[in-house]
């Protein structure tokens, strides 16, 4: 039995600050997406390339294909997460006022 996998996380206390997905929290933020930027269009690119090459048989194809599909539904989230940040924003702004 593995040590490691029987343990439980432990919880340092669940605030409103770190709750959900600190990573993507982060870049929506600080909208610096640089390196995500960098990596989803290598990893794309070569995916791409993979199926215009009709790189492995049918079942790869098919898994490229989500594959690709996957980092697009990705993009569209982030993009939605930040169009939301923007209305957020531009709300309190107006009810400051």
């Amino acid at each position: 039995m593995n040590p490691v996998s029987s343990k439980k996380p432990v919880s340092k206390g669940t605030s409103s600050s770190n709750l959900g997905y600190p990573v993507i929290e982060k870049l929506i933020d600080t909208e610096d997406f640089s390196k995500v930027n960098q990596t989803v269009s290598a990893c794309y690119d070569l995916l791409e390339r993979m199926l215009k090459n009709k790189t492995g048989g049918l079942k790869k194809q098919k898994a490229i294909r989500a594959s690709l599909k996957a980092y697009d539904l990705t993009i569209d989230l982030i993009r939605e997460l930040l169009k939301t940040k923007y209305e957020l924003v531009k709300k309190r702004q107006e009810t400051k006022k």
